[in-house]
């Protein structure tokens, strides 16, 4: 089923960019509100959409926000096997969601405005994981 609302298309059109970014082979996604259990010892991404609160720019009732959050893809590879290819599959999709990236579907346009942060790795109790926090923004 096709979203209907605006906010189900930027979750949709998010997805659906993600989706169109080759991983490497054994590499596994962690969809959001989707059952997923990590095979130990294999790599895998997990995506989330986070909203922020809307901003009404004009005092009309009736017009729709701008609307904007981050779509989080952490990129978690098993402990003891360093932090570069982790570090590596985490630039690349930031790459694939550069600054200027226009994400077309249903009617909205989802901009990229900045470049995407590539966070620190951080270790964790089995996975090393690399955060890459990617901006996005709706205007109406």
């Amino acid at each position: 089923m096709a979203a209907t609302t605006i906010d189900g298309k930027i979750i949709d059109g998010l997805l659906g960019h993600f989706g169109g970014f080759a991983l490497p082979v054994g590499v596994g996604v962690a969809y959001p509100g989707m059952s997923f259990s990590p095979n130990a010892g294999e790599p895998y991404v997990e995506l989330s959409v986070l909203n922020n609160a809307p901003i009404q720019r004009m005092i009309a009732f009736g017009k729709e926000p701008e609307r904007l959050g981050i779509f989080q893809a952490s990129v978690f590879w098993p402990e003891g096997q360093g932090i570069v290819k982790a570090t590596d599959l985490a630039a690349q999709i930031g790459q694939h969601f550069a600054r200027g990236t226009k994400i077309r579907k249903f009617g909205v346009i989802i901009w990229i405005m900045s470049d995407p942060d590539i966070a620190a790795p951080l270790q964790e109790k089995a996975w090393m994981q690399v955060p890459v926090s990617i901006r996005w923004h709706v205007y109406p």
